[in-house]
């Protein structure tokens, strides 16, 4: 008896370290995401004047732009700054990045002409993108603190149903209802998800191959779903 109780005891104390430490690391990790949350807060806030000025001129030159500037260190992390723009495109820009186009203007001519073709680029990407277009969502490119731009675009799985009322609308000629069409599919909080490429070309590419997957997952389900139905014995 005095074995178990013994036993027991001791199972008890392990236990209680374990969650004490569990606890702790807990707290740790919470403390460390705190502080770099604060990290990053400082190094946005704290960007200096010329970098401010310039940004608030990008967003005067660019209107059909979001900028987002923020220091990061993944695309996962990329992507989410990124879904965050309100705009027709989204942009994000490392602070290193920003205040070294505000303190060389050669920097800040190069990636200026990157913004004014990207804005281009992007807008005729969509046009070639026909109807694969009513999947995507949010359109963009980040620049990392190396320099390295990177295109990026949200896109959202339609259903064949979903698919057929947006033509439906379009084929009826009406552009404003196949919009409204459009964003009334959206705000049914379909799944979402990224593609991503270093150029736009490629961006092209990643969404068509993305929207020619998507199409036939939902001309697959469906039609299991006839069958599933044709299966049905009513008799009983």
């Amino acid at each position: 008896m005095m074995n178990t109780v013994g036993r027991y005891g001791n199972y008890q104390s392990t236990s209680y370290v374990n969650n004490r430490q569990r606890t702790a690391d807990r707290t740790n990790q919470n403390t460390r995401t705190k502080e770099t949350d604060e990290t990053k807060k400082k190094k946005i806030t704290q960007l200096s004047d010329k970098a401010k000025a310039l940004l608030e001129n990008l967003k005067k030159q660019h209107s059909n732009m979001s900028f987002i500037v923020a220091d990061y260190s993944s695309d996962e992390e990329a992507q989410r700054y990124l879904a965050m723009g309100t705009a027709e495109f989204s942009v994000l820009i490392d602070p290193e990045t920003l205040e070294e186009m505000a303190a060389d203007k050669d920097v800040q001519a190069k990636y200026e002409n990157l913004l004014n073709e990207s804005s281009t680029d992007l807008q005729d990407m969509l046009k070639k993108l026909g109807s694969d277009a009513d999947q995507v969502t949010k359109v963009g490119v980040s620049i990392d603190k190396e320099g390295t731009v990177t295109y990026f675009a949200e896109l959202e799985k339609l259903s064949a149903g979903q698919r057929e009322r947006i033509e439906q609308s379009r084929a009826n000629k009406a552009e404003q209802a196949a919009k409204d069409a459009k964003k009334a599919e959206q705000s049914q909080k379909a799944e979402r998800y990224q593609v991503k490429a270093s150029s736009v070309r490629g961006l092209l590419e990643q969404i068509r191959n993305a929207a020619a997957r998507d199409r036939w997952e939902s001309r697959y389900y469906e039609n299991q779903k006839k069958e599933a139905g044709s299966r049905v014995d009513y008799t009983a």
